[in-house]
């Protein structure tokens, strides 16, 4: 190798290194544009954490009195809330714990996702390509929140290119570390399937080790996770119930993200994706390309998550850098071959380089604006609702069971104010696996379509306390009703306490 090409070779590393850099940089100065936690269920691991660290592993969580937790908790999340652990040695400041855990898992996961892009492109291009993917807000906007789907990413590109090099000892380790993250471990031996029924499709061979060592990951992880046998259940409820009930609408109040958008929304907010199928598409058509098994295998596993996409917007998130995999392998298939293996250096593909960075200049502001914004309301919204539970643990005796008209006050009320019980938290689907009919008078009552409240509080319930917004329609049931008395009111949160009930 000539002086000229060491140069270049540095200069493109040196150019992916800082895209890296860049890319942390920005989640950085967009989580510590709030005060506070930027997510709700942020809440919740960082309070898991803190009773990991006073009780060890959970086997029960009675913070949630109508959930099956109270009985068969399973930590669904326990490597994020082992990353986050030394966190809460070092501060007790919540914010602070998320911000470095958020950078922590950013951290990890960019230097994988480059990791194996650049297995694919020439670092200038896998630079590109990282930072392309901050177009989409969606994309964005999971990255600031400290939750496992991050590491579920990171573990799904990582398994996604094992897969492809028939790695199988990579395999093995990234499912067992996939067990212990994130209750859609099983994807990767679904996906290990599916590639080897394509490469028997289209090449004529077969892999068994592709499949035996991700299911002996999966069940090596399954068997230590602390909370076995219960996390068999927890994966079959989270795993499988939650994603059908929310695209069966039965009805059950999941949060937003479980359902879709519009259309005109899904495009604006994804465009990278749709830009990079339209390439495919148009460029496969008319030059009748034939591109490699490991394009066929990385566009198809991507598709999986764009159709799970259009009916969850939760997914999106995945989508985004999984396509942007698949579009590095095709590129490498076209453009980067080795009947082409020059093209980046040509004058086209520096004219194509310096419209994509321009339009990168035009556009990201514009996205990161938006992911502002959303930062803007949340932390609005988390301020107050902080408040209030921090009233809440100074002045609710310690060991009652508090009603909440919506599950996603738990989180908050479980780190701020651990010295009370309360019904359920993160998914409604825990409340109605221990009781449909328990679930279904609850979801009446924030509803406001349960008329005898009192009733219900005090003897289903069988709760002194309660929070609710004026929003809600279980404040309409209430607000007029002599037995209730309200005890604190703060930004149209509502503390109340339920009259004449005696224990």
């Amino acid at each position: 190798m000539n002086i000229k090409a060491i140069k270049s070779k540095i200069i493109s590393e040196a150019v992916l290194i800082f895209a890296l850099a860049f890319s942390i940089y920005l989640i950085v100065s967009l989580i510590f544009k709030s005060d506070t936690i930027v997510s709700v269920d942020g809440y919740y691991h960082i309070a898991v954490s803190k009773f990991i660290k006073q009780y060890g592993f959970l086997k029960a969580f009675q913070w949630t009195q109508m959930s099956m937790w109270k009985l068969m908790y399973s930590d669904k999340d326990l490597l994020l809330h082992l990353i986050v652990l030394p966190l809460t040695y070092m501060t007790d400041k919540i914010s602070l714990i998320d911000k470095w855990g958020v950078i922590i898992l950013n951290v990890i996961y960019f230097t994988s996702f480059a990791y194996v892009l650049r297995k694919y492109v020439p670092p200038f291009a896998a630079a590109i390509m990282i930072v392309l993917c901050f177009l989409s807000p969606t994309y964005t906007n999971y990255l600031l929140l400290l939750r496992p789907a991050i590491l579920a990413l990171t573990l799904t590109i990582l398994g996604l290119h094992f897969l492809n090099t028939k790695n199988k000892y990579g395999l093995l380790v990234v499912t067992f570390i996939f067990t212990l993250a994130h209750v859609s471990a099983f994807t990767i031996v679904f996906f290990a399937i599916a590639c080897e029924y394509l490469r028997y499709q289209i090449k004529g061979e077969f892999c068994k080790d592709n499949i035996i060592y991700p299911v002996l990951g999966f069940l090596a992880g399954i068997i230590v996770h602390p909370n076995f046998p219960s996390n068999l259940l927890t994966i079959y409820i989270n795993g499988f119930l939650t994603t059908f009930y929310a695209f069966e609408d039965q009805g059950l109040a999941f949060g937003s993200e479980m359902f879709s958008t519009s259309a005109k929304a899904m495009f604006m907010k994804n465009i990278v994706v749709f830009i990079y199928l339209g390439f495919m598409f148009w460029k496969m058509w008319i030059e009748k390309l034939k591109i490699s098994f490991q394009s066929i295998f990385l566009v198809a596993s991507a598709q999986v998550y764009l159709v799970l996409g259009l009916l969850s917007n939760r997914f999106w998130f995945m989508v985004i850098p999984l396509m942007t995999l698949a579009m590095a392998s095709f590129l490498k298939d076209t453009a980067y071959n080795e009947e082409n293996k020059a093209f980046h250096k040509t004058i086209r593909s520096y004219l194509l380089y310096t419209i994509i960075v321009l339009y990168i200049a035009f556009s990201l502001p514009i996205s990161l604006d938006t992911v502002g914004q959303n930062i803007r309301n949340m932390e609005s919204r988390n301020k107050s609702t902080e408040q209030i539970a921090t009233w809440m643990k100074d002045n609710i005796p310690a060991g009652e069971t508090v009603f909440h008209s919506s599950w996603s006050y738990t989180p908050y009320l479980i780190c701020l104010n651990p010295k009370n019980n309360y019904l359920v938290t993160l998914d409604p689907i825990y409340m109605y696996y221990w009781s449909p009919e328990i679930q279904k008078i609850y979801q009446d009552l924030t509803t406001g379509d349960e008329s005898d409240a009192y009733y219900h509080l005090k003897n289903t319930f069988k709760t002194r306390y309660g929070i609710t917004n004026i929003q809600h329609g279980f404040y309409k049931l209430i607000e007029k009703d002599n037995r209730f008395q309200i005890i604190y009111g703060h930004k149209g949160h509502i503390v109340f306490k339920v009259l004449g009930f005696y224990r």
